[in-house]
């Protein structure tokens, strides 16, 4: 065997032929490593060989556009916004089955978002919104109503209280 840095022996080369077989054969024009261009193709900057086509211009009224390809700058829009926490507030202190439902649709804006599809998000957005103000509206009538009932029921209670009381003294 050779050492390194000197040059391959003709014993080396004999051997490495034997074991790897024949080398592949030298195409005329091209360099050892480069296979021949396939049918078709030509190789630019070499001539067309015998034996391999080269194709057509284009047809008529066909134009290629050889410019560079420019770059689109996109401009991020933000994200719409989910309204999650005002709608677990109202679930908790207004409304709980419209505010089950804000929280969905809240969920789902968020969702959307995420997968970078602002007009589903937006559209989930604005219906969980809608749900907020629909259980504050609904949260609010409750409470009036509540009011209400133990103001009638107070009133019911002394009324009743009251004329107990005098038919006891009576």
């Amino acid at each position: 065997m050779t050492e390194k840095g000197s040059e391959p022996l003709m014993s080396d080369c004999v051997q490495s032929h034997q074991i790897m077989g024949s080398p592949p054969p030298v195409y005329p024009g091209q360099p050892n490593n480069i296979p021949p261009p396939q049918a078709g193709y030509v190789i630019q900057g070499q001539p067309a060989q015998q034996g391999y086509v080269v194709q057509p211009p284009p047809p008529y009224g066909v134009q290629y556009n050889n410019a560079p390809p420019t770059v689109a700058t996109v401009v991020p829009q933000p994200p719409a916004e989910d309204h999650m926490i005002a709608a677990i507030l109202v679930t908790v202190f207004c409304f709980f089955p419209t505010g089950i439902l804000a929280i969905m649709r809240a969920s789902d804006a968020k969702a959307a978002a995420s997968y970078g599809d602002m007009q589903s998000a937006d559209r989930h957005a604005k219906s969980a919104k809608k749900m907020i103000n629909i259980s504050i509206i609904a949260g609010i009538v409750c409470t009036l109503v509540m009011i209400a009932l133990v103001i009638v029921y107070v009133m019911v209670l002394t009324q009743a209280a009251q004329s107990a009381y005098d038919n006891r003294y009576d």
